[in-house]
């Protein structure tokens, strides 16, 4: 009897720690047992969630331009196992195109439903991102990821279903969720690149003589290590704005990307505005969320698709530019010239007056190290001369004379990316007033409310 005692103890105890560590028992399992797939599990805190919907999106350049596509559509499952499979196409294409030079991202949207004591439904919405590296996919080979639900999108719908019992539908989704792309634009076109501004610097005084300085930006990689840049999502939730990822990391491997450009008497410039800048492609792209065929809401996701990079021989890298010509006219129109948009800095005045003004962004979080931004207002005043035509609701989304939605900019390390702004005045009757641009929207990037800097400097005088 105390075997038969014994035995079933042993059997309760193997039954209880089963049930207690299942999803870490099914995480080891997958990772050895299925090495070719990229498998995803998803928790609310310390909570497994075993019955989410998933709809995930990729996105690749082709011949016909870049190309936003649903991969897959799933609901109440356990987790999501993805195989390499899916996905050797898409890496062939963005190899194609940039070599390995690239770590492009699946846009994801995770869902799970509550039933409340009043019959209504409770939503819970995670947008995503899964990073692909190129490499692993052509050489078939598999991750798991842990994704949570930090920052979820909660809706509250009334959906007669009488089978529905809140008595025993804790956390249960009896509901058949699904995220549609209903429309998408692309700055500035689905096959061509535009002026991304990174940092601009305009002195509105056209006296040259009177001031000399110069604009600079650097983004670098030391030591031997691997660096990068990365491009956050930015998702509109009506309450607030959201970067649950990056769409596209460039890799920055033991290279250094610096460019300068003069204002002034310095190096013969006579110029009033200077400009750093990138070509690159953005999708301004819309999602409805579908509950049993119903649409409930919709979501706008702001991410890039696409950057010009210079090759040679051996190196891939991102190409950043610099001119004195602005890709905006008047300059002014790159600033929201109020109170609650500039920030004042420092003034210079008198004979040899002289400010050199570094500034290095870095605020750590999953997505790496938060460096600065680039307001998407502006697109619009971009391409308003080049005959773009640019859809209503993308209009009301970003022409604003305010910075209101941006697109987050990554490094991997703290000191890797860093603006530097030098102004020296050559003048006893003009004072130099430098201002810069920032965004007074936060944004909740893995829980944390932050905000975007921009490197734009204004600069305003009195005599």
């Amino acid at each position: 009897m105390k075997k038969r005692y014994l035995v079933i103890i042993i059997l309760a105890m193997i039954l209880f720690f089963g049930i207690l560590y299942y999803p870490s028992l099914l995480m080891l399992y997958l990772k050895y047992f299925s090495p070719n797939t990229i498998n995803i599990f998803f928790f609310n805190g310390n909570n497994f969630i075993s019955n989410v919907s998933v709809s995930l999106y990729a996105f690749y350049p082709s011949s016909q331009g870049t190309i936003i596509q649903k991969i897959y559509q799933g609901n109440n499952l356990k987790y999501l196992l993805l195989p390499n499979s899916y996905l050797t196409n898409i890496t062939t294409s963005w190899i194609s195109y940039y070599n390995y030079s690239v770590i492009p991202s699946l846009i994801g949207f995770a869902l799970y439903s509550v039933v409340n004591s009043n019959g209504s439904i409770t939503v819970y919405l995670q947008p995503f991102t899964i990073s692909i590296s190129l490499y692993n996919i052509t050489h078939n080979i598999g991750k798991t990821i842990i994704q949570k639900f930090v920052t979820p999108i909660k809706r509250t719908i009334y959906i007669n279903k009488p089978e529905m019992s809140p008595q025993n539908s804790s956390n249960q989704n009896y509901t058949v969720a699904n995220i549609s792309l209903s429309n998408y634009w692309f700055y500035p076109s689905e096959n061509s690149y535009g002026v991304i501004p990174i940092s601009i610097g305009y002195i509105t005084s056209s006296n040259y003589s009177a001031y000399g300085g110069i604009l600079s930006l650097g983004v670098q990689s030391s030591n031997n290590n691997i660096s990068d840049i990365s491009f956050g999502i930015t998702v509109l939730n009506k309450s607030n704005l959201i970067i649950p990822g990056v769409s596209l990391t460039m890799n920055l491997s033991n290279t250094l990307l610096k460019k300068y450009a003069y204002f002034g008497r310095w190096n013969d410039s006579d110029f009033q505005f200077a400009e750093i800048f990138a070509f690159g492609q953005i999708a301004i792209a819309n999602y409805t969320l579908f509950i049993d065929d119903i649409p409930i809401d919709n979501f706008i996701m702001a991410f890039v698709t696409g950057f010009f990079i210079s090759s040679s021989s051996d190196a891939y890298k991102p190409q950043i530019l610099s001119t004195n010509s602005p890709s905006i006219f008047p300059p002014t129109k790159f600033f929201s010239l109020t109170s609650k948009n500039l920030t004042f800095l420092k003034t210079v005045s008198g004979i040899n007056g002289y400010t050199y003004y570094s500034w290095n962004y870095a605020v750590f979080t999953p997505q790496g190290y938060l460096s600065g931004g680039i307001p998407l207002s502006l697109l619009p005043k971009i391409v308003q001369y080049d005959k773009v035509i640019i859809p209503g609701w993308v209009l009301n989304l970003l022409f604003s004379k305010e910075p209101k939605v941006s697109i987050a900019i990554f490094t991997a390390y703290p000191v890797s990316f860093a603006s530097i702004f030098t102004l020296a005045s050559y003048s006893k009757e003009i004072s130099f007033h430098i201002y810069t641009l920032y965004s007074n929207y936060t944004y909740d990037i893995d829980g944390k409310i932050l905000y975007l800097p921009f490197y734009y400097y204004y600069v305003n005088y009195t005599n």
